[in-house]
């Protein structure tokens, strides 16, 4: 009786070990044929590389000029009260076009690259010129004044450079000349040597030789000589200085009596 309760324990444990052993082997082969795309993946990195290139923009802007001097002048008025008050002339000259008086145009023979002659006023009147090239540089001025030579009229006309010096003069008769004068004090300083005289000189030197300039006088047309050599160097001294304007100049000195 008791071999028989003994071979039933055996048979028993024996089968709790196979059930463990058959148990094991079946989740093994679970575990190993599980398959790899459920597997859970670990983190993923993404790198976004972002490139920036330069861009070069080219603007091109087109403009036209217009040149406009202006020129300011103030003039000091002194009264008999001894107060003082300012008065101001402005003149305004537009370069637009070539232009050249019909009475300079021998003189701007003299001038390279002179184009126009634009006039700077006061008052409405013309007072001088002032000459440009073609790139409306400016390069000179002009002047036209009349001169009483005891007591006949000529017309004076001059080119000065931007230092003030004498570039070209030209003395001609005036439309108010009279008849018994033009035939002599008009005609002895109407001359080309006489005229050259003027050439390259200053204002310290716009005198007659006798008085310590670089001037000779006509031989017999002195006192004309000298009113014309006064007055375009007092011309240009206005230039300079920017005020007196004067278009006539008449000698402080009488005149003697007329020869011929």
């Amino acid at each position: 009786m008791s071999s028989v309760r003994s071979s039933r324990r055996r048979d028993f444990l024996k089968g709790i070990a196979s059930g463990i052993i058959v148990g094991l082997f079946s989740f093994a082969s679970i575990v190993y044929s599980f398959p790899r795309s459920l597997k859970i993946p670990g983190l993923t990195t993404t790198k976004t590389i972002t490139r920036t290139e330069p861009t070069t923009i080219t603007e091109t802007r087109t403009e036209t000029l217009t040149q406009t001097i202006t020129k300011t002048e103030t003039k000091i008025v002194t009264a008999l009260s001894t107060s003082t008050t300012m008065e101001t002339v402005s003149t305004s000259t537009s370069i637009s076009e070539t232009s050249i008086p019909e009475e300079f145009s021998q003189l701007a023979k003299n001038i390279p690259g002179a184009v126009g002659f634009n006039p700077v006023l006061d008052n409405g009147r013309v007072i001088y010129y002032e000459v440009y090239d073609s790139r409306n540089v400016l390069i000179a001025y002009a002047f036209e004044i009349k001169v009483v030579t005891c007591p006949d009229i000529v017309v004076v006309l001059g080119v000065i450079d931007l230092d003030y010096r004498v570039v070209a003069v030209d003395v001609k008769p005036s439309e108010e000349a009279s008849e018994s004068y033009t035939t002599w004090w008009t005609r002895a300083v109407d001359s080309r040597d006489f005229e050259e005289e003027f050439h390259g000189l200053s204002v310290e030197e716009l005198y007659l030789d006798r008085d310590g300039g670089k001037v000779h006088a006509v031989s017999g047309a002195t006192l004309s000589s000298k009113a014309i050599t006064e007055a375009i160097r007092k011309k240009i001294e206005t230039l300079i200085s920017g005020k007196d304007h004067f278009d006539t100049y008449k000698p402080p000195y009488p005149c003697p009596t007329p020869m011929g």
